[in-house]
This record gives C-alpha cells, sequence and structure tokens, in this order.
C-alpha cells in the first residue's frame, strides 16, 4: 500500500511540475522493494512480487534524470532493480570493518548468513554448518536437520531473515555504520566504471536516456535518446522475439524465416540509430581516440540496459548486409568501435573486480552432452570439447563430465575445485519460474537456484554454450534472473553466455574461435576481447544472419 500510494503521488507531482517532488516519492517507493521482496519468502515468491512492480526502476529514475539529478537516477535504479541477486549478494558480503571493531556482530552475521543462504528456492536446507551457540538464533532455527515440511521450512527461513534484518539494524545505530548493507552512493558505485565507462540506458514516460558512467566524474553524463520510447522499445523487443523463433523453428518455412531474417536486421538497425549510435557518438566526442584504434582491439565499454531495453543486443546493434559480404561503410556496427560486455548492476560489476585470477594452470570443469534423455542430440558437442582440450594444452588442466557421466550431484561437487567451466549442453530458461531456468543434465536439471547456492572462490571463467542463458524474462527484465547471473553470483569473474538459441554447429565454431584467441594469449587475454574477436570472425563471414552469432554475450569485468 505504501509503494503504490508513493507512486502515485510521484506521478501527480510530475504532472503539476514538482519534479524534485515527484523523486522524493520515488525515492519512497523504490526504497520499499526489498520488502516487497522480502528475503524471507522463497525466491519464486519474490519474483511473483516483484511482477507487480515492472516499470518502477524505470520511471523512478526517468524523474529524477528530468529533475536534474542523473547520480540519482543511477542510485535509484541500483537500489530498484537485481534486488533478488542484491540480497542474496548482501547475505555473501564480508563483514570486513565490522568484524575489526564488533567482532561479535561480525560473526553472528556471518553465522546467519551461512544459514540463509543454505536455503534454495524450493525451501530445503543443504549442508550447512551448524549455527554453534544457541543464543545466536531461535532455539528452532539452530537445529540443523532437514525441515519436517515446506511449512516448517518457510517458517524458519522467516525467523532467519527476521534475525537477520535485526542484526542489520542494530549494527546501522553503530556510530560509522548508518548506512551498513544499505543502498550505495554514486561516489562509491561510480568505481565500477575504473577500466572503461559503463553506460546505463534507461526508457522511460520521461523520455530515453543513457547515463555514461565514469571513475574519474563526478556525475553521469547524460545522452538524450530522442528517437526512442517504451512503447517503440515494447514493440522491437516483441519484433525481435518473434524473429527469433521463427529463425530457430526448423518447422518454419523458407519464407517465414526469411522475413524474419530480414526483421531481425530491422530491429538490429533501429537499435543503432536510436540507441547505440548516439551513445557512441558522444564517446567519440568525449575521446576522439575512439575511432582511431584497430580493429582487432577496439576499448571497452560496459552496457548495464535497464527494463525491456535489456533484451535488445546492444553489442550487435548496427545495419549489417542483408546480401552478401561487407561492402560498404555504412554497415556499421557495435563492434567496429567497442568490446561490448554487459552487467546487471555496477555492484556487480564491482563485486567481480574484487575475485582472484587463477593460479598458473588453472583448472578447466567441461561439461558436455551430446545426447540428454528426451531431448534432441547435439552432434557438434564432441568437436566443442576436442577444441577445448586441444587449445588449452598447457594453459589449463581440463576435467570433463561427459555423458552419464555429467550429473548434478557430480558438476556441484566438482565447480569449487575449478577456476573455469564449460557447459556444452542443452539449457532452457523458465519465464513462469526464473529461478527455475536451467541447464539439462544427465539426471535432471540443474537450476539457476542450484548454482546460485554455490559461492566459488578465485572463479574466472564460465562459458555458457547452450541456449537462452542470459536471457531475460520480459515482465521481469529488471532481475536478470538468468543461468548468467546465477554464475556470476557464484564469483565467476567473466562469463560468455548466449541471449537466445543457437544451432549446434554455430555453438561449436564460436567455442573453437574464442579458446583458439585465448589461448594466442596462453589464456591470460581479457576473455571479453577473445569473445569479440570470435564474434567478429563469425560475423565477417555471414553477416546477413546474425542470429548466427549476435546472441553471444560477456558478462563481468
Amino acid at each position: 500500500m505504501v509503494t503504490r500510494c508513493a507512486v502515485h503521488a510521484g506521478r501527480l507531482a510530475a504532472r503539476l511540475g514538482d519534479v524534485d517532488g515527484a523523486v522524493a516519492d520515488y525515492a519512497v517507493a523504490v526504497g520499499r522493494l526489498p520488502t516487497i521482496a522480502w528475503h524471507g519468502m522463497r525466491t519464486d515468491v519474490r519474483s511473483d512480487s516483484l511482477r507487480g512492480w515492472s516499470g518502477l526502476a524505470s520511471e523512478a529514475a526517468g524523474a529524477a534524470i528530468a529533475a536534474g539529478r542523473p547520480a540519482t537516477a543511477v542510485e535509484m535504479l541500483e537500489q530498484s532493480r537485481s534486488v533478488i541477486w542484491s540480497q542474496t549478494l548482501r547475505l555473501r558480503s564480508d563483514p570486513g570493518d565490522l568484524a575489526r571493531s564488533h567482532p561479535a556482530l561480525a560473526e553472528r552475521l556471518t553465522r546467519l548468513r551461512t544459514r540463509l543462504d543454505a536455503f534454495s528456492s524450493a525451501g530445503g536446507l543443504g549442508d550447512a554448518p551448524p549455527l554453534g551457540e544457541p543464543h545466536h538464533l531461535p532455539a528452532r532455527a539452530v537445529g540443523i536437520q532437514e525441515p519436517a515440511s515446506p511449512a516448517e521450512a518457510d517458517e524458519r527461513r522467516r525467523e532467519l531473515a527476521r534475525e537477520w534484518d535485526d542484526t542489520v539494524a542494530r549494527i546501522r545505530r553503530l556510530e560509522g555504520f548508518e548506512h551498513f548493507l544499505g543502498p550505495t552512493p554514486y561516489a562509491e558505485l561510480k568505481q565500477a566504471a575504473a577500466d572503461g565507462p559503463v553506460v546505463v540506458v534507461n526508457v522511460s514516460g520521461y523520455g530515453g536516456h543513457a547515463l555514461i558512467v565514469r571513475a574519474d566524474e563526478p556525475e553521469p553524463e547524460v545522452v538524450e535518446l530522442r528517437a526512442i520510447s517504451p512503447d517503440d522499445v515494447a514493440a522491437r523487443v516483441s519484433e525481435l522475439l518473434s524473429a527469433l523463433r521463427a529463425q530457430t523453428d526448423p518447422r518454419a518455412s523458407f519464407l517465414a524465416r526469411e522475413r524474419a531474417r530480414h526483421l531481425t536486421h530491422d530491429v538490429l538497425g533501429w537499435a543503432w540509430d536510436g540507441i547505440v549510435g548516439p551513445i557512441l557518438a558522444r564517446l567519440r566526442d568525449a575521446a576522439p581516440s575512439l575511432s582511431d584504434h584497430p580493429a582487432s582491439a577496439p576499448p571497452r565499454l560496459w552496457w548495464c540496459p535497464v527494463g525491456l531495453v535489456g533484451l535488445l543486443p546492444l553489442h550487435a546493434a548496427g545495419h549489417h548486409p542483408r546480401h552478401g559480404p561487407v561492402t560498404r561503410s555504412d554497415h556499421v556496427w557495435t563492434g567496429d568501435l567497442v568490446v561490448s560486455s554487459y552487467t546487471p548492476t555496477l555492484a556487480a560489476l564491482t563485486r567481480s573486480r574484487t575475485r582472484r585470477a587463477p593460479g598458473a594452470v588453472a583448472r578447466h570443469l567441461a561439461v558436455a552432452l551430446q545426447e540428454t534423455p528426451g531431448l534432441a542430440g547435439l552432434p557438434a558437442v564432441a568437436d566443442e570439447v576436442a577444441g577445448l582440450l586441444r587449445h588449452s594444452a598447457g594453459t589449463s588442466e581440463v576435467v570433463a563430465l561427459t555423458g552419464p557421466e555429467a550429473t548434478r550431484q557430480a558438476v556441484l561437487a566438482e565447480l569449487p575445485r575449478c577456476d573455469r567451466v564449460h557447459f556444452a549442453c542443452h539449457a532452457a530458461q523458465d519465464f513462469a519460474d526464473p529461478a527455475a531456468s536451467a541447464f539439462s543434465l544427465h539426471d535432471g536439471p540443474l537450476s539457476v537456484a542450484d548454482i546460485a547456492a554455490v559461492e566459488l572462490d578465485g572463479a574466472d571463467l564460465a562459458f555458457l554454450s547452450a541456449c537462452q542463458t542470459a536471457t531475460h524474462v520480459p515482465d521481469l527484465a529488471d532481475e536478470a534472473i538468468h543461468l548468467a547471473a546465477a554464475v556470476q553470483l557464484t564469483g565467476f569473474r567473466h562469463i560468455v553466455a548466449t541471449s537466445w538459441s543457437v544451432d549446434d554447429a554455430s555453438a561449436a565454431a564460436l567455442s573453437d574461435r574464442f579458446y583458439r584467441e585465448w589461448a594466442s594469449s596462453g589464456g591470460r587475454s581479457d576473455p571479453a576481447v577473445a569473445l569479440h574477436r570470435a564474434v567478429r570472425t563469425l560475423r565477417d563471414g555471414d553477416p546477413t544472419a546474425p542470429v548466427k552469432w549476435a546472441s553471444y554475450v560477456h558478462f563481468g569485468s
């Protein structure tokens, strides 16, 4: 009720011309989102609760931009997006300064975190260690046995969450910890751009805007995107999803696939003209050297799209030739100017950079299934694994789990021992329950929730060579509940994933090219650059069919 009243008050204030008042009201609404999706509830319940507030992040940020407060817009976006992941990240945060000044409270919080983190979305307890002394928690939460029923599991989760909230509130009453685990100010958020600009793209009723975040600037630079509106974005996303379904449907006729291919080109051209082109033009004005680089080594850029914009392949936007090779200078696209990466939030990007790099010889887990019970065969998986083994010689030790060996238990047991992982198998996005999106292994699905329950130390690269591993749920686009985000949450610094379904042969070709590029540097170069070069190679080979190469994206540092 409070959230809804605050939103209505913000809209009324905006209509009356009081944009500062509108920002204040939206701030109240945004601040209530963690309560709406309280971490004492199951993930699927929190997802359902947040569906009713889809678009609030964009609307609140739009009001702040209209009020001339772009830094506040970024802060509000950070607070109102990826709420579920942010709660999980906070559970995993190192108390740091708190441990040095108030060790007892830090220990209590760590023990609570361990137990809360052990709950899966289904409500069960994992193999969490005991909490220790009974005075740390209510008696019912001290036991480590499996709950007798889902209802009992839900109640235990709520007890733990209440205890966590009470402990955090107590810490915030301490001098110097007033903002402990709270919203992050822009002065800290902008450090996510330490290695290159982060571009936040937001479209709302207040207009389309890009916020260019730079670590050395006090506020983000605003680029007005005059040619786009929320209705435009929704229509183009719908067209793209329809076109992708037709192009990947083996039952579709040739004419249907051709219409869909041209529609994909239309969307990519529109995304360049209305979004990416104006942003890169502004960046070129600020740094003319953006245009003066060899094609093999353009500068890095991180995209942080908001809402439905996250379903648009900004990294592949451009005017690609529809027939034949690249022959004209107007066949420009994003990859000509920058190496693109994505991040769901600035905090997620900052966290990925704090992870340590692997040792001299990395341990690489390969999960590969040519045949999966109940699903179509993937004959090119064998070539994919062979390429990985060939290009990894001397730089990493490869542990392969193939066919019947690729079980949920085996993969979850091996993940913490590896710096790198490569999934070559089927995967699917569950739009009704995003946390159930999963890789298809020999004995069943390995879900987002399963992966998010694992925390790794020193994890470097995850290559998710499967379909829809970075596919946003349209009505939960701001939550980024997909396999790539879950893998990033576990601690991987770099993730290669797919935005939509890819055919078996294209996946094997891209994988081989990626590892070849990466191996040329001894496995020490930036994986984002290796992916950029691999995608460029596939694109140059057949620029007329973006569906084959534009799906691949890089997340992380």
